[in-house]
């Protein structure tokens, strides 16, 4: 599973961020998105059917409100917000073709090509309230364990398949069920996939649905609460909505408590995420919106994202579950520092 604030990668064959030599065949539809962005971007409009695309049979399949304001405004709405969109898919287009050919890690055309970063940020990553102090004084539990150089709990079927949270900043959620399908898993040797919805309608004292929240109060939600439904009878539909008490108080998993990695010891997150998948917090800039692949190392930390640990590498990064597709068609592994 994803507690990703990413999306489908679009246009990959179409750019790429590495250089090319001048004796490197260019496909055609390469050469048209960068030497002409107008046509890359119509075709980007129309390949995700926009709802300000520049055909009238793709409008009328939009709400009444937009038709409405199609013809009621002048210019018409579409031809405003085309034109705004545009402008934003032009500078993002630019940004990743300066992207470092040397980076640790690469920058793709996405579906948030029509995006800012501040409204990707209020879409995808929401508003985190500040994070609890840990009261913890008991010894951490995987103290004495020594870690293997490398395991990925991808392949002990503990990580359920990729998801998308849509347009709603619930990172938080998924952070906190990732983690708690996965030492489930461990622990039963039956994977079940849990529902993040139920956290986004009912984990509400604390935490703000789709605003943002924090793993620590999705825990003590679950504790408290008695455990979490699972996704096939709570599924997700990415917004927040009124608690569904019959399902919320459908408890399938249940945990016992939750305990804190020790602050700043990587060692410590190292011998926590060989034991199970942990729920940690990373640092991300503008290069989260369109990463694809490689060892992401935000160099401008500007906002926080919810992720979860799915095992240790060699070089002894932290592994977590970036979009890639099932196991068996599996990219190689990407990995980012837990903070």
């Amino acid at each position: 599973m994803a507690a990703t604030c990413t999306g489908t990668v679009w246009g990959t064959d179409l750019l790429s961020t590495h250089h090319m030599s001048s004796t490197t065949p260019r496909d055609p539809r390469h050469t048209t998105l960068q030497e002409n962005p107008a046509a890359g971007f119509k075709a980007f409009v129309e390949t995700l059917n926009k709802p300000y695309v520049n055909n009238p049979q793709v409008r009328m399949h939009n709400t009444t409100y937009l038709v409405m304001i199609i013809h009621t405004t002048s210019p018409p709405y579409w031809m405003q917000e085309y034109a705004a969109r545009a402008s934003v898919f032009r500078a993002n287009l630019a940004m990743i073709q300066a992207h470092p050919a040397d980076a640790s890690y690469t920058l793709a055309l996405n579906e948030y090509a029509d995006m800012t970063f501040d409204e990707f940020k209020s879409y995808k990553l929401g508003l985190s309230p500040p994070p609890p102090r840990s009261t913890n004084t008991a010894a951490f539990r995987y103290q004495d364990t020594t870690p293997p150089k490398s395991i990925d709990w991808r392949d002990q079927n503990v990580v359920t398949y990729v998801k998308n949270q849509g347009m709603c900043g619930s990172c938080w959620a998924f952070s906190a069920i990732g983690a708690v399908e996965g030492i489930n898993a461990i622990k039963t040797g039956e994977l079940v996939a849990l529902s993040e919805q139920q956290l986004v309608d009912c984990d509400t004292d604390k935490d703000n649905g789709c605003g943002g929240g924090l793993m620590d109060y999705a825990f003590e939600y679950m504790i408290k609460q008695g455990g979490v439904d699972t996704e096939d009878n709570y599924r997700y539909w990415g917004m927040g909505a009124f608690c569904n008490r019959a399902k919320a108080n459908r408890t399938v998993v249940s945990i016992d408590g939750y305990e804190d990695v020790p602050v700043n010891d990587e060692d410590a997150l190292k011998k926590a995420a060989a034991n199970q998948p942990v729920s940690v917090a990373i640092c991300v800039d503008s290069g989260l919106q369109f990463y694809n692949k490689g060892v992401y190392d935000a160099k401008c930390c500007t906002q926080v994202l919810w992720i979860w640990v799915v095992g240790v590498e060699l070089v002894h990064k932290y592994v977590y579950n970036a979009p890639h597709p099932p196991p068996s068609t599996a990219q190689p592994r990407c990995a980012a520092c837990g903070v």
